[in-house]
Order: structure tokens, then C-alpha cells, then sequence
């Protein structure tokens, strides 16, 4: 709400299962778990950081100029 976004629009990514995960599927959001435990509210799990930009929305911008 603060963001001014809704639930569905917003990712968690987080490394605890009931602070961050449950919490977070409770109000709609999309869950990325990163060295959290799996369950019912995770919908992607990463070991690696890099791997959550694949499961993100984002088009690559250009560096050139």
C-alpha cells in the first residue's frame, strides 16, 4: 500500500519462510524464496541471485548511446 502498488504487481524475494514468504502471499504477492525453507506460499526458489532476474518482468535496456 505505502508503494502505491498492488500485490499482484510486486515480488518478495526473501530468505525466510514465515516472515517473508507467508506474509507476502497473503496480500496477493509473487514469491521468490532465497534460502528459505520451500511450501504452499513459494513460487520460485533461487540459490543464486542472478536467477531472479529470469523470473522477473524486465526487458533489457541498451548502455549504448
Amino acid at each position: 500500500e505505502k508503494a502505491g502498488v498492488d500485490g499482484p504487481e510486486s515480488v518478495m524475494i526473501g530468505d525466510r519462510y514465515a516472515n517473508d514468504m507467508e506474509g507476502a502471499k497473503a496480500v496477493g504477492m509473487t514469491t521468490i524464496a532465497y534460502g528459505a525453507d520451500g511450501g504452499p506460499a513459494v513460487d520460485h526458489h533461487v540459490d543464486d541471485l542472478r536467477e531472479i532476474l529470469a523470473l522477473l518482468p524486465v526487458e533489457e535496456q541498451s548502455t549504448q548511446n
